[in-house]
């Protein structure tokens, strides 16, 4: 996603943003097969108009779920941090506010303290780089054609040598989306080349690695089946990141959608949201949501 006030097209999911102030997230367990059943498979969900939440999540067959929800004001934060259970799962999806630095406070103060966090980037953020409460998990946000060396993965074998605890990383960020909605725009034969070099090395030192994380259009589909044809078995995650904005309903559809299509891997939500709605509303998804996601064994 594009973190800014445009408005965004993801496929069939078009979405006009509102302030961003801060990110928070957490993690979860995924709820038992029958739930998925229930829900159905998603088709073609429209959000409606006024607010945006964001939120991101863990998630796998037997395992875990996690999730990170972006607060639009600090009033909405107070509330969904208020209403939701106490969990140890919740992490941070961390963009920094340069008009509300007191907002990196919120999440490191509240009820329920996040316990880990990305930044769609591959080193740690300032503002808790020397936090030994949240765990820093690196993306490689993109990638081009006349990318060299390799970057990303010297960066994150070094943060290990000097002490920082890695244990997964997030593939590319939406790669079947345009840069003017956030996404990496790539094409697969480059996501598989950089990942082979990159991302798939880090298995061997026991780090989990997250696909790229695609939007929730269909597009989204079916860049991640060619993108893995691509690889021909060279790209090997252990977790597939999900995003997707709309409805409770769709959003529990989508995902029983991703554990049917990859049963024997992990899901992580790592955006979600139910985009221009009404403050009551938004609250009603996100607590509907953590209450939901908490209660998964």
């Amino acid at each position: 996603m594009s973190l800014n006030n445009d408005t965004q097209s993801h496929g069939d999911q078009t979405i006009s943003n509102g302030p961003l102030r801060g990110l928070s997230s957490y993690r979860w367990y995924r709820t038992p097969r029958s739930t998925s059943k229930k829900v159905g498979f998603h088709t073609s969900l429209r959000p409606r108009a006024l607010h945006h939440t964001t939120l991101t999540a863990k998630m796998r067959r037997t395992a875990l779920l996690s999730a990170a929800t972006v607060l639009l004001t600090s009033t909405t934060s107070t509330t969904a941090q208020s209403t939701a259970s106490t969990s140890s799962k919740r992490g941070l999806v961390y963009v920094p506010s340069d008009d509300h630095p007191d907002d990196d406070k919120i999440w490191t103060t509240g009820p329920s303290p996040p316990t880990w966090y990305y930044n769609y980037q591959k080193d740690p953020s300032s503002a808790y780089k020397d936090n030994p409460d949240m765990q820093f998990v690196p993306m490689l946000w993109g990638a081009s054609d006349s990318d060299t060396g390799t970057p990303f993965l010297d960066s994150v074998k070094q943060q290990i040598k000097d002490g920082t605890n890695i244990t997964a990383v997030l593939g590319f960020n939406e790669p079947d989306g345009g840069h003017s909605t956030g996404g990496s725009n790539l094409a697969v034969t480059t996501a598989a080349a950089r990942w082979k070099a990159e991302i798939e090395p880090l298995k061997e030192l026991g780090i989990k690695l997250g696909a790229p994380g695609v939007t929730g259009a269909e597009s989204g589909w079916q860049w991640l089946e060619n993108f893995f044809n691509e690889c021909d078995g060279g790209c090997n995650p252990d977790f597939i990141p999900v995003h997707w904005y709309g409805n409770f309903e769709g959003m529990m559809s989508h995902i029983g959608r991703v554990t049917t299509m990859w049963p024997n891997m992990t899901v992580w939500v790592t955006e979600y949201g139910y985009p221009n709605q009404p403050l009551e509303e938004t609250q009603s998804f996100y607590n509907m949501s953590a209450q939901s996601f908490d209660s998964w064994p």
